[in-house]
């Protein structure tokens, strides 16, 4: 069955260097730690099953993810360190706050990049990251955290494995963001950058109000959102049905 996993979160009064690393993180993914690539189908390491027993007490809607299913399906290295990158992608508050984690973030980017970095937003609109992250620390308001993930196998069937198709997409959505998000379509900022991992490839999507009191986000709405989204990407499956 086609899936499509949604997620939203906001920052507000986080402090101007935890916003920095955000938008820089999402540029430029610095990723997860660095492993043989013989060794994905071992075990998971002790390490791993302490570090997500951890996340699951610390973040208990990580066990909704798809990575943590595949993780309780099968518990090797490879889908541990599936699991743990994203978590913590979703939950960068937490990087800086716990040693641990900041010891398991490493140098392995996957961003896929367009120019030196892989933001994206409007078409024809230059992305610099100096001013992103800029206007992004001085904003005083909600800065929302979209996370768009897909299981592998539907990415690669419906094209969804290329940043170029996530971009055209989103592209697409300033009226669904402005609509559920209650945002004017004049004040609407928003950045996506898409990850391009191996097993639920997945695209970061920050978005807020130029105004800093500007935007409201609830659960119906993000599930409305979601249902767009899915319906978008698994068309031809939905024209079957």
């Amino acid at each position: 069955m086609p899936k499509i996993i949604f997620t939203s979160r906001y920052l507000r009064d986080a402090p101007a260097e935890h916003l920095t690393h955000y938008v820089k993180y999402l540029a430029t993914r610095d990723g997860v730690e660095k492993i043989d690539e013989s060794k994905l189908l071992l075990p998971a390491t002790e390490k791993q099953r302490q570090l997500i027993g951890q996340l699951l007490r610390d973040i208990p809607s990580a066990n909704e993810l798809l990575e943590y299913g595949d993780y309780c399906e099968s518990p090797t290295i490879g889908n541990a360190t599936e699991f743990i990158s994203l978590a913590l992608e979703q939950n960068l508050n937490l990087i800086g706050k716990r040693e641990n984690y900041v010891e398991y973030i490493a140098g392995r980017p996957r961003v896929e990049r367009i120019g030196e970095h892989g933001l994206f937003t409007d078409e024809g609109v230059p992305v610099v990251l100096a001013q992103v992250q800029e206007d992004v620390c001085n904003h005083k308001g909600a800065v929302w955290t979209h996370v768009i993930s897909l299981r592998r196998e539907d990415a690669a069937r419906l094209g969804y494995d290329s940043g170029k198709q996530w971009q055209d997409l989103l592209r697409s959505k300033k009226a669904m963001l402005c609509k559920h998000m209650k945002i004017d379509s004049e004040n609407l900022r928003w950045y996506a950058a898409f990850h391009n991992e191996s097993h639920h490839p997945h695209v970061h999507l920050m978005v807020y109000s130029a105004k800093d009191n500007g935007g409201f986000l609830t659960e119906p709405a993000i599930e409305a959102m979601r249902s767009e989204l899915a319906h978008d990407i698994f068309r031809q499956d939905f024209a079957h049905i």
